[in-house]
């Protein structure tokens, strides 16, 4: 297992949109302005979540977990972005179902098996309550980078 980085420059604290798409939209082009995507992730991103919605209802936030085909990342990096108000997401496996998500956690993996291996950890962390009352709160990006690199060791 090895660490796996961040980049706080991917990273918002309070992020605002008026609705998924503009979340999406934001997140995909900072990665892609830092170099981690192509220009076609952020298309690739929307759609793909039109079609396999990402949002999970969990106890005290929603989380949605968007993401896409590997061939649309240049380098992998996650995306982080706690929302000023929460946005509606479809459920996963239930779009027409929706959660109100106040955590986005938007993966660019150049590898699929990565990318499963990444989901996993990420639902081990997502599940802990107290970990995602912290991601939630934290005041800045550099607090946030800091709490998840202790707990995101996947293979990579």
């Amino acid at each position: 297992m090895t660490k796996f980085f961040f980049d706080e420059r991917v990273v918002h604290i309070g992020l605002s949109a008026m609705d998924d798409k503009e979340v999406l939209k934001k997140m995909a082009d900072e990665l892609q302005y830092a170099g981690y995507v192509k220009d076609s992730f952020s298309q690739a991103i929307i759609q793909r979540e039109k079609i396999f919605a990402t949002g999970l209802p969990l106890e005290v936030y929603g989380v949605a977990i968007p993401h896409t085909d590997p061939h649309h990342v240049e380098t992998e990096m996650i995306s982080i972005a706690t929302l000023k108000e929460p946005i509606s997401f479809g459920v996963m496996g239930n779009p027409d179902e929706k959660v109100a998500v106040s955590i986005v956690f938007m993966l660019a993996m150049e590898d699929s098996s990565a990318q499963l291996q990444l989901l996993a950890t990420l639902m081990c962390i997502i599940q802990d309550t107290s970990i995602l009352k912290k991601i939630y709160e934290a005041q800045s990006p550099k607090d946030l980078v800091a709490l998840l690199s202790t707990r995101m060791e996947v293979f990579i």
